[in-house]
């Protein structure tokens, strides 16, 4: 669902470029944490951008709990993201 100029953001992260790049990052991310999940409380869009807030919870590796606010806005372009903006503090993981 990425565009293969597609650019991601992460909190205060900088930004990440490109389809590989941005799954290579994930993937790591995604050893740092035992589980991740969404309550989604609102989906609205405009034109060519998408908005979703609600919160994240993740399980740490040593099974404790975190959960915050975040929002998320989409830019697509011919029906896939191309840029991808994730505003989280996930500074407490």
């Amino acid at each position: 669902f990425l565009t293969d100029d597609v650019i991601f953001r992460l909190g205060n992260f900088d930004a990440i470029s490109g389809r590989k790049s941005v799954g290579g990052a994930n993937a790591s991310f995604f050893t740092t944490i035992s589980a991740m999940s969404h309550t989604i409380t609102g989906i609205w869009s405009s034109g060519d951008a998408v908005f979703c807030e609600g919160s994240v919870h993740y399980t740490r590796k040593d099974q404790s709990e975190h959960e915050v606010p975040f929002a998320t806005r989409l830019g697509l372009r011919g029906g896939k993201i191309a840029d991808y903006n994730v505003y989280a503090d996930i500074s407490g993981l």
